[in-house]
């Protein structure tokens, strides 16, 4: 639990929604002993001192807080969509492009070909 600093900002009156946090000084103790300082998003109004929730990592450091299970649920959903899709079109472009290359080589040993049987056509029709 961290705690709002004497010094923080303090909210307008009639400023914003009420739903609205302002920006406030923190500070919180740490495992090894000093305490840290940090800003987080507080309620409008609230005293220092007042206790606020922040997360923190195990160095002590101010983190985001963790995705709820809702939230988790649909990012896992999100990545698979995106593995899967990839897992899809990374063979079907490959196919496509080995087609083409296949189709402008035969296409290049027609022309070969066309090449040297084209002439004999032209004494046979004239």
């Amino acid at each position: 639990m961290a705690s709002r600093d004497r010094g923080a900002h303090r909210a307008r009156a009639g400023y914003g929604l009420r739903s609205e946090k302002v920006w406030a000084e923190v500070r919180w103790p740490a495992a090894d002993g000093p305490a840290h300082r940090g800003q987080t998003r507080v309620d409008p109004g609230s005293a220092a001192g007042t206790p606020v929730t922040v997360w923190t990592d195990p160095q002590g450091r101010m983190v985001t807080r963790p995705a709820t299970e809702a939230q988790a649920s649909l990012r896992a959903g999100l990545i698979g969509v995106l593995v899967g899709t990839t897992a899809a079109l990374v063979p079907l472009a490959g196919g496509r492009l080995a087609s083409e290359r296949l189709q402008r080589q035969r296409l290049d040993q027609w022309d070969t070909e066309w090449e040297r049987v084209g002439p004999q056509w032209r004494w046979k029709t004239g």
